[in-house]
């Protein structure tokens, strides 16, 4: 399409060893200093056996008639394949069991699926002035912030709407662009624990002023 169409993807699979994370181990020490007969285990960082990561990416950019759009995704399928000794979660605190067994879940701190819209259109005029409009949507899946897997760590899913317009120079050497980001002010606050919360950046709006010698 005379070079205005660009299309990159790339399938990946990795198998990871001796993955840095939070377990829960026997404390030998603790345990003789209470001496009541009861084991006594902390969490403690150490290393899971294996775990993996299988997905695929996409992104496409359209260029043509001074419009531009971009689509990107990717689907990143990152599990535990094998964790038997995770630190508990705390809803998990008071229970018998030693270990938590979490083989075969998702990693957290990521959505399976996520993708970035985006489209720009530019006006242009004489002397290389122009004027310019341009939207951005960005997805992500929901996923747990928790370590430890917490079902109370969970983030929805959420999309992110931006969108500016503005004035420069071609060359991009001047331009001032109003922005509001957040559009639509979506809340994707979360609780990573149960005493913090992490909460969500509220729609804003701004005038950006770049320039370059």
């Amino acid at each position: 399409l005379d070079q205005t169409l660009v299309v990159n993807t790339t399938v990946f699979y990795q198998e990871i060893t001796d993955y840095i994370a939070n377990r829960f181990v026997f404390d030998e020490v603790q345990t003789r200093v209470n001496n009541d007969g009861n084991n006594v285990y902390i969490t403690a960082i150490g290393n899971v056996p294996e775990i993996s990561a299988k997905g695929i990416e996409l992104d496409i950019a359209y260029n043509i008639n001074n419009t531009s759009i971009r689509l990107s995704g990717a689907y990143n399928d990152s599990r535990y394949e094998d964790f038997k000794e995770a630190g508990k979660p705390l809803e998990l605190g008071g229970t018998n069991t030693p270990y938590y067994d979490i083989s075969g879940r998702r990693l957290p701190g990521v959505g399976p699926t996520s993708f970035n819209a985006f489209v720009e259109h530019t006006w242009s005029f004489a002397n290389k002035r122009e004027i310019f409009a341009n939207a951005n949507y960005n997805y992500t899946s929901s996923y747990l912030t928790d370590p430890a897997l917490s079902r109370y760590s969970k983030v929805d899913s959420y999309g992110l709407t931006d969108i500016g317009v503005g004035y420069g120079t071609s060359d991009e050497k001047f331009q001032i662009s109003l922005v509001v980001k957040n559009l639509f002010d979506e809340e994707y606050g979360y609780q990573p624990l149960w005493n913090i919360a992490i909460p969500s950046t509220p729609r804003w709006a701004g005038v950006t002023i770049s320039g370059k010698l």
